[in-house]
């Protein structure tokens, strides 16, 4: 293809902080050719900082970062570096190689831009002049250091020596050298007195209250301090680099009778208020480090303000969460989409399939970064969509594509819910007595889990028909569950959906958004370790034969207690939150994977903390849940219960966190234990009472069941006899907070 443009091949933009996505519009031939710079000068690593489409694209492709470049003029610099050399070899006596030609030639075009763009920054002679080497040869290093540049009479470059009593100074330099006195030089650069005024009278320290945080004039008066000293009265009287005792969450607010925090309460309607009028609200964010070390700011809230969160998706739970607006506010929103909390994200949690591509292709990422295998003659078609270029097509015999991570996926296991959704298109309708699969997620080798698809087992009377399992080894939730709707055709495209709905304790199927089936049932599915789409894992030669597309798996409830609604009118996008415990940085999930195993693009947002989640019906909230402050709980004392005695606690931490083994609390003196005092008992295998351990049911409650094997048992704190634990002198507590 011919090079048209005369366009030098380099692009230049404005940061501004946000956009990820930049274009260039020039060819390159690899990915090496190309040189990006987000920061002027520093270039930047494939895969490490940026993703790249476009190579071998004649009007050229995309950059999109990892990371967006920060606010500046042309900081954001992509251009074509080629090599100087020639390396295609040419057989003689062999057919001529028009394509390759074609390339060395595009080649041989673009090296001479490269080389016009170097020529036009160039200082350059008259075209009036002839160049002779006096003209354009400058002295050697040895003359001109130190000099200035300069020329002679016939214009030749000579050096020559600064003027007497000048000198060349820093840019540094420069912002004092206009200043009248030393004072007023110290007061440009911004620098402390040199040394302490005279002291008169008697020295005095502040009078200090516990409890209560001096005021900076209490110590700022004829005392000279360090410049470490001044930065930190700085820093704690701007909020710049506050120290705060846990980052990334609450500190503290008002409690209820249990010592809990309160602070979020229901508003009008589906809104959420916040209360921090008597006792104020304060919030530590949580921006990584720099060289100083932790980076953090804090905010505190004084009054009670209505709305603060928007309005929630009705029969909904939602995750709130509070972005820093200045010291003393916030701009609050929600999302469905739970946040993730690790050293890594997790790409597991979703999916998002678009099947955009070259016709007949085979190899399918979705847009969190997870590889799709496609089997048989399952492939990329374009000459069928429900929205972009693409969908897939399967024939009906053998074709599907799988997905299996490293580790069965978590979206069924987030507590709240979880939506399986897609478009069909049917090419062959299943015959009488059959029926067509159009997705299974269950185990490896067989289909239990969820199984959703077509049946045709009454005649030629079609249903949707629906299988859940929460055990993967039988159909215990639901086998077979028929739908209602009987209109089916080819050649139509039908969006279907599948959903858990955990607050209404159902499972719903909805046909072009009318509920089709619901199931009672609050016991959760099992986890899926196989994704199939078009076939069933146990290939009972009942694949679906037509066209797939957009297929979205969302740990969440996108379409709750069989509320009709209008599915999307154009594609999805990819969603959700991942906090880095190593960064110590909030995320958001702003743009699509392009690369296998590499995850979406993610937007830092430095100062966002989610403070709470809340479930909300109809038409208001019916729970509000306030994250424990300073991610800690503390349970009350209980008493011990009885032999398989489930106890469950509000937890409220917002995170899933690891078992932790029970204390005990004496309340009655007994083996030298006196009433106050904490053990963590062992087993006892002679009685019928053990401690138990303390397991994560959800984000927000834990709990712990007794046995009926082992039993507790103390040891004597005088003698250290073992000695059986009796119940009623001792009270269960446990303590749950973050590991980081």
């Amino acid at each position: 293809m011919a090079v048209t443009s005369e366009v030098v091949p380099v692009d230049r933009y404005n940061g501004n902080g946000a956009t990820v996505a930049f274009d260039y519009h020039f060819k390159i031939f690899a990915a090496s050719e190309l040189v990006v710079e987000s920061i002027l000068g520093v270039p930047q690593v494939l895969t490490t900082h940026y993703t790249l489409t476009g190579i071998g694209s004649p009007t050229g492709g995309t950059v999109t970062f990892l990371t967006a470049p920060p606010t500046g003029t042309a900081n954001v610099v992509i251009y074509l570096d080629l090599p100087f050399t020639q390396q295609t070899q040419y057989p003689e006596a062999q057919k001529f190689p028009t394509a390759q030609v074609e390339q060395d030639f595009d080649r041989a075009v673009l090296r001479d831009q490269v080389l016009l763009g170097l020529h036009d920054r160039e200082i350059k002679l008259p075209i009036t002049e002839v160049p002779t080497t006096a003209l354009t040869t400058v002295p050697s290093l040895a003359l001109r250091a130190s000099q200035y540049s300069g020329w002679n009479a016939l214009g030749e470059p000579i050096p020559l020596a600064p003027p007497v009593g000048t000198s060349i100074v820093s840019s540094f330099m420069e912002t004092v050298l206009d200043d009248v006195d030393a004072p007023t030089a110290r007061t440009t650069l911004g620098a402390a007195p040199t040394a302490s005024p005279t002291f008169t009278g008697t020295v005095t320290l502040p009078t200090a209250t516990v409890g209560v945080t001096q005021a900076v004039a209490d110590n700022d008066t004829s005392i000279a301090t360090t410049g470490f000293v001044q930065q930190e009265i700085t820093d704690k009287t701007t909020n710049s680099y506050p120290r705060v005792p846990v980052r990334q969450t609450v500190l503290s607010g008002s409690v209820d009778a249990n010592g809990q925090a309160n602070w979020l309460a229901s508003g009008t309607g589906l809104q959420i208020d916040y209360n921090a009028g008597t006792t104020p609200v304060v919030i530590a964010h949580a921006n990584g480090f720099d060289e100083t070390g932790e980076v953090d700011k804090v905010t505190k809230l004084v009054s009670n303000l209505t709305n603060q969160f928007g309005t929630l998706p009705a029969n909904s739970t939602s995750f709130l969460y509070a972005d820093r607006s200045s010291s003393s506010a916030i701009t609050g929103a929600n999302t469905r989409i739970p946040p993730q909390y690790g050293e890594v994200y997790d790409p597991t949690q979703s999916a998002l399939l678009h099947f955009n591509g070259t016709d007949a292709a085979t190899s399918i990422i979705d847009d969190y970064g997870n590889t799709w295998t496609a089997s048989g003659n399952a492939q990329l078609d374009t000459a069928q969509s429900q929205f972009g270029s693409a969908s897939l097509l399967l024939d009906g015999t053998a074709d599907y594509v799988d997905w299996v991570p490293a580790t069965p996926s978590h979206v069924t296991q987030q507590g709240n819910g979880w939506t399986v959704e897609g478009w069909v298109r049917f090419n062959v309708l299943p015959a009488t007595s059959t029926s067509t699969n159009i997705l299974n997620f269950g185990q490896n080798a067989t289909n239990f889990g969820l199984l959703l698809g077509l049946n045709a087992d009454a005649g030629t009377v079609r249903k949707l028909t629906l299988s859940l399992s929460s055990n993967g080894t039988s159909t215990d939730i639901a086998a077979v569950v028929l739908g209602t709707n009987t209109t089916w055709a080819t050649a139509t495209w039908y969006h279907v959906a599948a959903v858990f709905d955990a607050l209404a304790g159902k499972y719903f199927v909805y046909l072009n958004g009318a509920q089709d089936i619901s199931v009672t049932s609050s016991v959760q599915v099992c986890q899926f370790i196989r994704h199939r789409i078009g076939a069933a894992i146990d290939l009972a030669n009942e694949e679906f034969n037509g066209w797939i597309d957009e297929i979205r798996v969302s740990p969440c409830v996108r379409y709750p207690n069989g509320t009709a609604f209008t599915p999307s009118a154009s594609a999805f996008a990819v969603e959700g939150h991942f906090f880095s415990i190593t960064q110590m940085q909030m995320w958001e999930v702003t743009g699509a994977s392009v690369t296998a195993g590499v995850n979406p693009a993610m937007t830092n947002r430095a100062t966002r903390v989610f403070v709470g989640d809340a479930d909300a019906g109809a038409a208001t909230i019916t729970t509000t849940r306030s994250y424990a402050y300073q991610g800690r709980y503390v349970s009350p004392d209980t008493v011990i219960p009885g032999v398989g005695v489930r106890t469950a606690f509000q937890t409220n931490l917002g995170f899933y966190t690891e078992t932790v083994p029970l204390h005990v609390r004496c309340y009655t003196s007994q083996e030298n234990w006196s009433p106050g005092m904490v053990s963590t008992c062992p087993y006892n295998s002679s009685s019928l009472f053990p401690m138990a351990i303390v397991s994560c049911e959800s984000r927000s409650v834990s709990s712990y069941v007794t046995g009926n094997v082992v039993a507790m048992y103390l040891l004597n704190r005088t003698t250290g006899a073992a000695a059986n634990l009796t119940n009623a002198s001792w009270r269960m507590f446990f303590t749950l907070k973050r590991g980081w």
